[in-house]
């Protein structure tokens, strides 16, 4: 069932406590944030500087991918049996929160027990009588095991936690974040990929594919579309006293050479925006790498620098991961990350589809 990318809901609606969370008991899901309830902080606080660090890269934090083994099921027309999971290929940030709990620290975080992320597949429901897929999260390393999460919206589970998980889906591939607020004033913030990938023998063994994402407009993330996949991502500058947090959206094409197995790509049409707030330029960002088996890899780094705050330097790079999915490598799903040395990070998803 098509849906929204990342839903209507903003992911940055729980990423700082500040903002407007509405919550439910027993782990019931909960009405959508309205961007428009979120509070804004302007404030002086002051306090020690803030301090963005750089973003781990994304991993699958040894889960194995869910391979595709024909045309179904798929997320369009056969959704998976409830009860399939999918293990995530993330980035993941903690956020740290200081006085009147405002984020002061952002750094990468990687799991340190086995097993990483997983999304579990629990069917759709209507929602105001629009169709919502509904998942398990699970994540160890945070004691995590959440279900009946409604995408695009935020819950409160029993033990207080604060978890939202957004989700949409190519045909093949599945675009994820989500995040979870502890009442120790810390946050930890997700983007990732996952999927039915495509299997080794799927993968052509010459010529090329261009494939593209590109979503509907310019609003950060219900912008982004099923059938036309696109970018979504996540960055932190650094004030004095705080860190500012702020959404991306732009259009992803990349290349992916089978004969030689060189991948290049770009992101373009950046945008940056807090919330529901006015659009700001951000880069454009280079990918460079190479594919094994179904699997892409390789380095991100800016190609230009916008004069604006959330703009990045001309000196950040990152790295990118991710896959080929579908049965014949029908759509390409990557996690990307960015670090500027100045002290600004951006982390990222790209949902592409093969023309």
């Amino acid at each position: 069932m098509k849906t929204d990318l990342f839903g209507s809901a903003s992911l940055l609606a729980c990423v700082f406590p500040l903002a407007a969370c509405s919550g439910g008991g027993g782990g019931a899901s909960a009405a959508p944030v309205p961007p428009s309830t979120a509070t804004v902080i302007v404030a002086n606080l002051g306090g020690p500087d803030a301090v963005v660090s750089a973003p781990q890269d994304a991993s699958m934090h040894g889960n194995s991918p869910l391979l595709a083994t024909a045309s179904t099921p798929n997320f369009t027309s056969s959704p998976p049996s409830n009860g399939t999971a999918f293990p995530l290929n993330e980035t993941v940030l903690k956020e740290e929160f200081g006085k009147g709990q405002v984020p002061t620290t952002v750094t990468g975080f990687t799991n340190s027990l086995p097993g990483g992320t997983t999304l579990t597949w629990q069917g759709s429901q209507l929602v105001n009588g629009t169709p919502k897929n509904i998942y398990q999260l699970k994540i160890p390393d945070l004691s995590v095991d959440a279900a009946n999460l409604v995408s695009g919206t935020t819950s409160i589970l029993p033990n207080g936690l604060v978890v939202t998980v957004s989700a949409g889906t190519l045909s093949y591939a599945l675009l994820s974040s989500w995040s979870v607020a502890f009442t120790s004033n810390s946050t930890f913030s997700g983007l990732g990929v996952t999927g039915f990938q495509t299997p080794n023998l799927g993968v052509p063994a010459s010529g090329t594919a261009t494939y593209v994402g590109t979503p509907s407009n310019n609003i950060p993330i219900s912008g982004l579309t099923s059938s036309t996949g696109g970018v979504y991502g996540l960055v932190f500058v650094p004030s004095s006293t705080f860190v500012n947090g702020g959404e991306l959206n732009g259009r992803a094409s990349v290349n992916v050479n089978f004969a030689t197995s060189a991948v290049t790509g770009s992101l373009t049409n950046m945008t940056a925006s807090f919330l529901d707030g006015p659009l700001s330029t951000w880069n454009d960002v280079a990918l460079s790498g190479s594919l094994t088996g179904a699997s892409v890899r390789g380095t991100t780094s800016v190609t230009t620098t916008p004069s604006t705050a959330w703009a990045l330097g001309p000196g950040a790079t990152g790295s990118f991961s991710g896959a080929l999915f579908g049965p014949n490598a029908q759509e390409l799903g990557i996690s990307w990350t960015l670090y500027d040395p100045s002290g600004k990070s951006a982390i990222g998803v790209v949902g592409a589809i093969k023309p």
